[in-house]
């Protein structure tokens, strides 16, 4: 009996602490989270929107689909305001709807993956030289803990993504022109 409590007594109070450990830094962490990424597409807006404002168009240029090819997509709506995409895929589900579109400024969707809070994103255009500056953001707001522990890896987790999918829209783009 003595060799139980010996053994098994300080690895209970291990695993406590290790839970109370990481149950107070996710608590510590910030409910806020961004990620954002930048490119320079040698177009200027009018020729990237169309890319953006039709959800469809998507498949053309986004690595989730190189991650995932057995994802399944499907949309809702006219390009622009109100169009809407929803998925199903090896990490999950969501939807996606864009909120606002002008051919100048970009676009902003609200995006949904199950168990998650929805946030927003904006794909920005500015000018950049001869070109256009292409600017991907999303921003949300953590509810709860792994939310918190998500936001502190949004940026790792996202941004890549991000890289890869301005880099496959600017090659895209490019092509049709």
């Amino acid at each position: 009996m003595k060799v139980v409590k010996f053994c098994l007594l300080p690895l209970i109070l291990f695993l406590v602490l290790v839970v109370v450990g990481g149950w107070l830094w996710g608590r510590s962490l910030p409910d806020q989270w961004t990620v954002e990424r930048s490119h320079t597409i040698a177009a200027p807006p009018a020729e990237i929107h169309p890319h953006l404002a039709d959800l469809r168009a998507w498949e053309a240029w986004m690595v989730w689909l190189e991650k995932d090819p057995t994802m399944k997509l499907s949309y809702s709506g006219e390009p622009g305001v109100g169009m809407s995409s929803s998925w199903t895929g090896k990490d999950g589900n969501g939807s996606q709807e864009i909120i606002a579109s002008e051919v100048a400024v970009g676009i902003t969707t609200r995006t949904s993956f199950d168990g998650f809070t929805p946030f927003e994103s904006t794909i920005h255009f500015a000018p950049d030289g001869d070109g256009t500056r292409v600017t991907w953001r999303s921003a949300g707001t953590a509810s709860n803990w792994g939310e918190r522990v998500f936001g502190a890896f949004a940026d790792d987790l996202m941004g890549p993504d991000f890289e890869g999918n301005l880099a496959n829209l600017d090659r895209v783009v490019t092509a049709a022109e």
